[in-house]
């Protein structure tokens, strides 16, 4: 009986910290479902046709607004990422990140989304986490 007992309290004592403790990432869905107005800036702004850039969304600092990454150049296994706002009708670019994949953490840093970089398809250790520096205005790798 006792060991039913210290059974269930480890399961609560678990219960309780897991969210402490876990960490999850979302993926982002590169859909390329800008409107037509973001397609072309983002062209202009990266002077590459639309058929070699990927586009994802994604609100960052949670106002409603959403941000647009834009993946390219993908050569000996990384691609550049390109993280970027829409300011007054023209972009501004947030961060230029190299990496086989990024995924938006579940952390925020200065009220902002941490980005998680990975470098190694078979090593999910192997990262770097860019968390957003107002100062700099951007993101930056985390220290």
């Amino acid at each position: 009986m006792a060991a039913n007992k210290r059974f269930i309290l480890a399961i609560l004592i678990l219960a309780a910290f897991t969210p402490l403790i876990a960490r999850a990432a979302m993926g982002l869905l590169f859909k390329n479902d800008a409107s037509e107005r973001q397609k072309i800036l983002i062209q202009n702004y990266l002077g590459k046709p639309l058929a070699d850039l990927a586009i994802a969304k994604a609100d960052l600092n949670d106002d409603e607004i959403e941000e647009l990454i834009v993946r390219s150049d993908c050569k000996n296994s990384l691609c550049d990422f390109r993280v970027l706002a829409e300011l007054h009708g023209k972009l501004v670019e947030l961060a230029d990140i190299q990496a086989q994949n990024i995924q938006l953490s579940d952390t925020f840093t200065n009220g902002v989304r941490n980005i998680i970089a990975f470098k190694n398809a078979s090593n999910d250790f192997d990262h770097s986490v860019y968390i957003w520096e107002p100062q700099a205005r951007r993101y930056m790798i985390e220290k």
